[in-house]
């Protein structure tokens, strides 16, 4: 295994890694966008709520507050882990140009290495043959 094939396989492993974390972060989102969810319907089902007695209503009030301080951490929450997932992407995308790249540079130098190979094989066959005539 040469050099390059020790490169890319560091390379693939951190895109392996990345990909994990990636996912892990993914399924928080979903999470969160759940929990936000069910927490809308509560809000929207107690608003709806009509109560006459004052204790009640400012219970309710203090019970909507609750909610839409819950669902703005959530927000946050979101908005750091769709941040976070953005930047893996682009670490992601980074390292599959490196790895391109590489892999070009590779190629490069097996091609010329096989018209080096190429060549001395010609120069000894040009060598054999003239040593014949």
């Amino acid at each position: 295994m040469d050099i390059f094939e020790g490169f890319i396989k560091k390379i693939e492993y951190e895109i392996s890694k990345k990909r994990e974390s990636l996912a892990e972060i993914e399924s928080q989102i979903v999470l969160l966008v759940q929990e936000k969810g069910i927490l809308i319907q509560k809000y929207e089902k107690l608003e709806k709520e009509e109560y006459t007695d004052p204790m009640l209503i400012q219970m309710k009030i203090n019970s909507l507050v609750k909610i839409m301080e819950n669902i703005s951490a959530i927000d946050k929450k979101l908005e750091k882990l769709e941040k976070e997932s953005e930047r893996i992407r682009e670490e992601i995308k980074e390292k599959n140009a490196e790895k391109k790249a590489i892999k070009k540079e590779q190629e490069k130098l097996r091609k010329l290495a096989e018209k080096d190979q190429l060549k001395k094989e010609t120069q000894l066959a040009d060598e054999i043959f003239n040593r014949r005539h």
